[in-house]
């Protein structure tokens, strides 16, 4: 993998992949240049508009990555999040229900989505919502120098289970369950090396010195 980071060279066999998860790749890429480098204690719990700050210069060298081919559209888009966002976070967004979030931010919201934003968008109902916020809290405080970009370039063992467990259980309550290439984790615990599988709605990709060891972001493959 060279200097710019590409999720295809983490997983075996990822040109063989189908549109869809072709573009599930180009949006991890996309997403690692706009906000790979936050540590989640500042990319969950600081301020929208402070986020959006700091991602807004990354916009262009996303466009020239082929992974933005509306970037003026994105940029006004994050202004106009930015100046309705007041003191909201990410937290609280994923955390609210639509009633506690004016309208014409989660216009705003959806239309980041659309544009490839994997921005989190209010629920309908509260019936997670409490689940959602102390799940993300706990993630923060285990990990807050984590980031996006760690997901994908560090292993389980290195982060720990607690860490990899917080991650599962916020992919369990939406916050990363876009992130899917149809592929398991089988942990070997009698060689070094890890394998990716073929599973449905599941996400693998191998790090590591060697490339052989399961991400933070890998799901374990499951007897069905």
């Amino acid at each position: 993998m060279g200097s710019e980071f590409d999720i295809r060279a983490l997983i075996p066999d990822a040109d063989q992949d189908e549109a869809r998860i072709r573009a599930v790749y180009d949006t991890i890429n996309r997403m690692v240049v706009l906000i790979g480098d936050l540590p989640f204690s500042v990319l969950f719990s600081a301020p929208l508009r402070i986020v959006i700050r700091h991602a807004t210069p990354s916009i262009e060298r996303a466009a020239t990555a082929g992974l933005l081919p509306k970037p003026d559209v994105l940029a006004g888009l994050a202004l106009e999040v930015s100046r309705d966002a007041s003191g909201l976070t990410v937290s609280d967004l994923f955390s609210a229900t639509r009633a506690e979030i004016p309208p014409t931010l989660i216009e705003a919201l959806i239309k980041l989505r659309r544009s490839g934003v994997q921005i989190p968008i209010p629920a309908f109902n509260d019936r997670k919502s409490s689940q959602r916020r102390q799940a993300l809290e706990r993630l923060v405080a285990l990990a807050p120098e984590l980031t996006f970009r760690d997901l994908f370039i560090r292993s389980k063992q290195d982060a720990g289970v607690r860490v990899a467990n917080a991650v599962a259980r916020l992919r369990t309550l939406g916050l990363f369950s876009w992130i899917n290439n149809d592929r398991c984790c089988i942990h070997s615990r009698t060689r070094v090396s890890d394998k990716c599988d073929f599973q449905t709605d599941k996400w693998c990709n191998l790090t590591g010195q060697d490339g052989e060891i399961c991400s933070i972001a890998s799901q374990g493959c499951e007897i069905v």
